[in-house]
């Protein structure tokens, strides 16, 4: 049946406890015993109970047994004999820890908490853990320690097994069991621990385990000194046999059982206590604190025996830790109550000594102790240090070497019952008793507790459930953990939930270093933590392969990218286990933490959220990230892979229709007509023929002086003679030299604006330019950072479509984004086929390589690993292990190799033709070339044409005209009509003996005619031919304007065809055109 309800908890106690009176003996004149035993290789009883649900009450405590083992309640249990009243059935309260104290004074033998007779077996209650009876283990400290297990124990319940014979390793009672051979029942050999563990748990405080070697570990007890008391007068300490009485003469106010604060204050004011506390090595009121193990404002006596089993170390080596800082011990972790590495060093060999001395005077074997090796003394700390702190508390202690039964690492609810954080062990405080429940200390309801979990209960001083900076501080939580600001609340303290994240992180870092023997500057991992990394594919960073599976540690070879090639380099050196999770670009998720699901781990299964990023991204404030697992990552500068043509006519055209040209013009206009009026004022006077007074034609006479003489061109037909003038026109010749060098310094600048995109080598050099940018690197001001007009664009495809099409010059954008944009599949091309690889090459090329970072140290690095850290330290520490082994990654050169053998995924391909039709263009300007050759070779031959006398005759017969030839004919017979009308004055002897003068050719006519004029010079021969060249000058003349008017409207019809067949060339073939140029839609 159930065990009756307990009675009502009593109300609180006021501020100020006043003890009760102490009970009288007789109120239990035997104690409650059980004859419940197991053997060296059974499990204890309160394990059966877990695992079978067998229990018995016994001494008013429900004990686990076998339920073949079950018999009545009164069967194995002395009597009980109850004087006055007590405190019901549950055997709980201050009168049972009075009758502890006495009984232990008593020294009983056969009235143990846990002892049938004189043996000592695993207690299965809390007030019986550590009721070791004085004079029996006496015997033992008589006794050589690795002989523990042969004491011959009068009605103690022990296992023997058949050492040989058909029932070899059976348990056996007598010799006859293992088939009558004598002495083959026997009681197997075991070392001093396991004794301890199996037979005398309860005496677990009268020996100390030096946790080496590993399979019989050295145990330090007291033992006899001899006749060497003066030499081994330390070892006084090790003897558990004194602690009770040592008690008994501190509760001294009620003799209750329990020690008050002031009563506590004696033991401390005991040398070396009080020393230490008046030097400040040592804080009275954490030392109270820690040694109240349940939390309710008094030392008990099982309390004060942890205590002094924690302390005998120090008492014995004379030895504190080391003050590392400036701040006394009392002021910091733990006010100085612990082992640190120096302690625990001076222990080992103090206790090693004296336990060599002791050997040697009782003529024990000395080769059952020794020295530890370096690594059994590190592994001797490791295994104390529970919390990773590196000192070793007495909470630590306590939990370890007492609590934790089964060393598993955690207290079950079976170990939580009978271990002194019991609140049963509490003296009736009922807030204490909600606080220190079970319950309340699985603060992750996994039904066990860890020492992190118990932990929370020591740093929480102030007991208002949260941790603040100074208990955090106080409690000694290691900084290799994370500081306090890396795991609290938005309030400034470690509420419950944020207690749960640390534990989850500490679990997960402490196990794996444990297991992997790696320090934490390893980041080691417990695999038992999974890590999920969330990725999006994303080509060439990411991309799922069927492949073989990867046994051990890394990334499974089916994911693909180097992206991903790069992590399980990372996580197998680190040796974890991550699981790849596929996330899409949803466009329900807005945000990149809805998109890949980061946030605070799953405590319940400690799980740990990771995400790679793969482009350039602005993560949430509560996101840590590592640093690029992309060495070429940054920003680049993209330009076209060709570049750009210089067409001097559209350059010509450009610049004429350019507002620095049209300025110019104007203001050259302006100041030319004013210099021509001023010169035609001075020289009208004395020039008057060659600037002509009248004002409309001396204007321009002086306007068209002063273009010619500012032109340098000089033709000399008209010049200034008055000294004005000459001063004058110096001026003005200077002026145009200045005006024209500035004209001509602007005309190179914009040439070399149209050719400067050709020179873009950096991003020092996009001053002036129009460069696209992504929308998402706003913030970063790359436009004021470079000095270039910004065109924001929303993705890469339009930035390079903006670019192909010459609408911006350059791109500005993370090489990560840059790289994954050629490497994505466009619908205009191939299906799979990448415009990076395509048959002319890339139509972009990067220059410049990659930008300075410091030039733009708000950037973030785009390939990266983040993880949520907003009170959740874990994802830095995760973040930060990828970081450390990515740079020994840059030292080793893997990193290198890696992006080596992936280069012709993560670079971007050069612009190499492959056939006629990818071929770069040439330097020559082929169709105008063409043009002109055609047009010279056209009037050639219709010059030669028009000049021939079959050409001239078709010519004049068309026009209805007299041919050329026809005109001399006329105009030779008109001569010799009028010759034969002049009348001779001359005899005909004379006029055949003067020499006849040559005919004048065309090019001196004018000169004859004007010379002719002037002098008034002309004979008969001469007016002729003077007069037939004249006709042949008019007749000449008529024609070439006739040529020049049919070739004017041949060259327009020319320039209207090929006007009209480019425009159908636009219209009809203007995208494969820029195709064919740019090789990019």
């Amino acid at each position: 049946p159930p065990p009756p309800p307990p009675p009502p908890l009593a109300p609180p106690p006021p501020p100020r406890i006043k003890k009760k009176a102490a009970r009288p003996v007789s109120f239990w004149s035997e104690a409650r015993v059980c004859s419940v035993t197991f053997g060296a290789t059974g499990s204890p009883p309160w394990k059966r109970a877990q695992q079978e649900g067998g229990r018995r009450l016994c001494g008013g405590h429900w004990v686990g047994v076998k339920m073949a083992d079950r018999r009545p309640h009164d069967e194995g249990c002395a009597g009980v004999r109850r004087g006055g009243k007590g405190r019901g059935t549950s055997g709980l309260g201050w009168a049972a820890a009075a009758f502890l104290t006495l009984s232990l004074l008593a020294g009983a033998q056969a009235q143990g908490q846990c002892c049938t007779g004189t043996a000592c077996n695993t207690p299965t209650t809390w007030d019986a853990m550590l009721s070791c009876p004085s004079s029996h283990w006496s015997t033992h400290m008589s006794q050589f320690p690795q002989q523990w297990y042969l004491i011959n124990n009068p009605g103690a319940t022990v296992t023997k097994q058949c050492i040989s014979g058909p029932s070899k390793f059976k348990t056996c009672s007598s010799d006859a069991d293992c088939g009558g051979t004598a002495n083959t029942c026997k009681m197997p050999a075991m070392s001093a621990s396991d004794y301890i563990k199996t037979y005398m748990s309860c005496c677990k405080h009268c020996v100390w385990s030096m946790k080496f070697p590993v399979g019989a570990p050295i145990q330090v007890t007291a033992g006899p000194v001899g006749n060497d008391a003066n030499e081994l007068t330390g070892i006084s300490n090790l003897d558990c046999n004194t602690f009770a009485a040592d008690f008994v003469a501190l509760d001294t106010e009620a003799a209750d059982g329990f020690l008050t604060r002031t009563e506590f204050n004696n033991f401390l004011n005991k040398v070396p206590f009080k020393q230490m506390v008046a030097t400040k090595m040592l804080d009275s009121d954490s030392v109270f604190w820690i040694a109240d193990l349940n939390k309710d404002k008094f030392v008990s006596a099982h309390e004060y025996l942890i205590l002094r089993h924690f302390w005998t170390p120090t008492l014995i080596s004379n030895a504190a830790p080391t003050q590392t800082t400036g701040t006394p011990l009392a002021e910091g972790p733990l006010g100085g109550m612990f082992f640190d590495n120096s302690t625990v060093s001076v222990w080992v060999t103090t206790a090693n000594n004296m336990m060599v001395r002791l050997y040697i005077v009782n003529s024990w074997d000395s080769a059952g102790t020794r020295e530890p090796r370096y690594t059994e003394e590190k592994e001797h700390k490791r295994l104390r240090d529970l919390d990773g702190s590196t000192r070793i508390s007495m909470d630590e202690h306590y939990f370890g070497e007492f609590a934790d039964i089964d060393g598993d690492g955690f207290l079950s609810r079976a170990e939580f019952d009978l271990s002194l954080y019991n609140p049963a062990t509490a003296t009736g405080n009922p807030a204490r008793a909600t606080k220190s429940s079970f319950e309340y200390m699985d603060l992750d309801g996994d039904g066990k507790i860890s020492f992190i979990e118990r932990k929370r209960i020591v740093a929480d001083r102030n007991e208002n459930g949260d941790i603040d900076a100074v208990e955090w501080a106080w409690a000694d939580f290691p900084i290799e953990y994370g500081p306090f600001k890396g795991h609290v609340y938005v309030d400034g303290t470690l509420k419950p939930e944020q207690y749960r994240y640390y534990m989850a992180y500490h679990g997960c870092t402490i196990r794996g270093s444990i297991a992997y023997s790696r320090p934490l500057s390893e980041f080691p991992w417990d695999q038992g933590c999974p890590i999920n990394i969330n990725v999006r594919p994303s080509v060439p960073f990411v991309s799922p392969q069927s492949t073989t599976r990867r046994d051990g540690h890394g990334i499974d070879d089916q994911h693909g990218g180097f992206a991903l090639r790069v992590l399980g380099n990372i996580t197998e050196r680190l040796l974890w286990k991550p699981t790849i999770k596929y996330v899409s670009a949803d466009a329900d998720k807005t945000s990149l933490e809805t998109e890949f699901g980061l946030g605070p781990p799953n405590v319940d299964t400690g799980t740990f959220e990771l995400a790679l990023l793969t482009e350039y991204q602005e993560t949430p404030a509560d996101w840590t990230c590592s640093k690029s697992l992309f060495p070429e990552d940054g920003f680049v500068l993209v330009t076209r892979s060709q570049d750009v043509e210089i067409v001097m006519y559209l350059i010509a055209g450009k610049l004429t229709g350019s507002p620095h040209f049209i300025n110019f013009f104007c203001t050259l206009f302006f100041f030319t007509l004013v210099v021509g009026h001023i010169i035609w004022f001075v020289e009208k006077w004395s020039n008057h023929d060659i600037f002509r007074t009248f004002y409309g034609e001396g204007v321009m006479d002086g306007l068209w002086w002063a273009i010619v003489t500012q032109t340098t061109v000089g033709y000399g037909d008209k010049a200034p003679i008055s000294g004005i003038g000459k001063s004058f026109a110096v001026l003005w010749m200077l002026f145009g030299l200045i005006m024209f060098g500035v004209f001509s310094g602007q005309v190179t600048s914009f040439i070399e604006e149209e050719t400067a995109l050709n020179n873009i080598a950096s991003a020092a050099s996009l001053g002036g330019f129009q460069v696209g940018t992504l929308t998402k690197t706003r913030p970063l001001q790359l436009q004021q950072i470079f000095a270039f007009t910004n065109y924001n664009c929303a993705t890469m495809e339009e930035c390079g479509d903006k670019l192909s099409k010459r609408e911006i010059s350059a791109i500005v954008a993370p090489r990560a984004d840059v790289v994954a944009f050629f490497q994505k599949p466009h619908s205009s091309k191939p299906t799979g086929t990448p415009p990076a690889f395509a048959s002319c090459g890339n139509p972009f090329k990067i220059v410049g390589g990659t930008i300075d970072p410091s030039l733009i140290p708000q950037a973030p690095p785009a390939v990266r690993v983040c993880a949520y850290t907003r009170s959740v330290y874990g994802g830095v520490y995760l973040t930060q292990g990828v970081s450390q082994t990515l740079d020994k990654m840059v030292a080793d050169g893997s990193l290198q190799s890696i992006l080596v053998e992936n280069q012709e995924q993560v670079y971007i391909p050069p612009d190499e033709g492959v056939g006629d039709e990818c071929a770069p263009p040439s330097p020559w300007d082929i169709t105008m070339i063409v043009i002109a050759c055609t047009l010279f070779a056209f009037y050639a031959v219709l010059i030669t044409i028009t000049e021939s006398e079959a050409a001239q005759e078709m010519i004049a017969k068309w026009r209805g005209k007299p041919s050329p030839r026809q005109l001399a004919e006329e105009s030779a017979k008109a001569a010799e009509e009028e010759l034969a009308k002049e009348p001779t004055s001359k005899p005909k002897k004379e006029e055949e003996d003067a020499p006849k003068l040559p005919g004048l050719s065309k090019d001196h006519a004018e000169k004859m005619i004007d010379v002719s004029k002037k002098l008034g010079v002309f004979t008969a021969m001469q007016a002729t031919d003077i007069r037939r060249m004249q006709r042949e000058l008019k007749e000449q003349r008529y024609i070439l304007e006739r040529m020049l008017k049919f070739f004017g409207i041949c060259g327009l019809i020319v320039v209207i065809c090929l006007a009209i067949m480019v425009g159908i060339l636009i219209a009809v073939w203007g995208d494969k055109l820029q195709i064919a140029q740019y090789q990019y839609d």
